[in-house]
């Protein structure tokens, strides 16, 4: 599956790029950083407690909804989690002779 991208460049001349967007089921390595982060967190909790509590099980269960909903969330509107800029017009130049 691919989706056309209409460009315009300075000549007003519209170019089609394909963009693919097939993406990977696997996930990506951001992703599996956060995730060995909130286990290190997780298991730093269970060695200060020095038992499985309460507390733990809620943040158990709050770290896997977390892995889950990033997961299926996709990061392709937002790179870097950033917003893009909203696009502007060019500056009209004018030349007076």
């Amino acid at each position: 599956m691919y989706v056309y991208v209409v460009l315009t460049g300075a000549s007003a001349d519209p170019r089609e790029v394909a963009v693919s967007s097939d993406k990977s089921k696997l996930p990506t390595n951001k992703w599996l950083a956060t995730q060995v982060t909130a286990a290190a967190a997780l298991l730093t909790g269970w060695v200060t407690a020095e038992h499985w509590n309460k507390t733990l099980t809620t943040t158990a269960i709050g770290l896997v909804a977390q892995a889950i909903v990033s997961y299926m969330l996709p990061n392709s509107e937002n790179p870097g989690g950033v917003p893009p800029k909203k696009a502007t017009a060019p500056a009209q130049v004018g030349v007076t002779v």
